[in-house]
């Protein structure tokens, strides 16, 4: 847990667990319960809890600080996208669906999604190509850094979800006019869909912009 003074950061104390045990049940009461000790201790109106997207975690926190704002570290969401960019197995299932895409958003195209065709043939495909790799690992961080008191490359201020949406119609056009189907599923299914984008996206807090972007400053001490 890192607190703030003045813009200082300094670690306020620590949890060791045992890693080895992935009951995420167990662990978010751990974590649960370790938390409980900081608020009743007087931690009340933390605003910003920034993780590496650990479900234990992201869960326990919510449960002791409702309205708290999850906070993705930046360096650890462009490493897991880099890794599954980086893949070259092609999914044999996936839970991505387009007709839900699509009804949240307006724009996205029902037959724009893997699997098209019963007897698609996989062997000469590629998840993501090495030369798309790079733009689409850019646009996910410029997306993160937008925000609601933060003008756009117009001047404009747009608002939470009217970034949400050019958020995802940004990746998804890129996606769509290069073939990257499988890419765009991932993306969706993983980042942008907006359950799971408001925990990495500044913008999903609409008031504050949350100066920390990684969990370096706890890890480095």
């Amino acid at each position: 847990m890192l607190g703030q003074i003045d813009g200082s950061g300094y670690p306020m104390t620590y949890l060791f667990l045992d890693n080895a045990k992935k009951d995420d049940g167990v662990r978010t009461a751990i974590l649960a319960n370790f938390f409980k000790q900081l608020y009743d201790r007087g931690l009340q109106n933390v605003e910003f809890f920034l993780t590496d997207k650990d479900r234990a975690q992201i869960n326990a926190a919510q449960q002791i600080w409702p309205s708290i704002k999850i906070q993705l570290c930046l360096w650890h969401l462009k490493r897991a996208v880099k890794k599954r960019l980086g893949d070259t197995s092609i999914p044999q299932r996936t839970s991505y669906n387009s007709q839900c895409a699509s009804t949240l958003t307006g724009f996205i195209d029902l037959n724009f999604h893997p699997f098209a065709t019963m007897n698609e043939d996989l062997s000469n495909q590629w998840f993501c190509p090495r030369e798309f790799r790079e733009t689409i690992l850019d646009k996910i961080a410029y997306h993160f850094h937008l925000h609601p008191l933060i003008p756009n490359d117009e001047n404009n201020f747009l608002t939470s979800d009217e970034i949400w949406l050019l958020s995802v119609r940004e990746m998804y056009d890129f996606c769509f006019q290069h073939d990257l189907k499988y890419v765009w599923a991932y993306m969706w299914v993983n980042w942008y869909k907006k359950e799971d984008w408001v925990l990495w996206a500044r913008a999903a807090n609409p008031e504050k912009v949350c100066l920390f972007k990684t969990t370096m400053l706890i890890e480095a001490h």
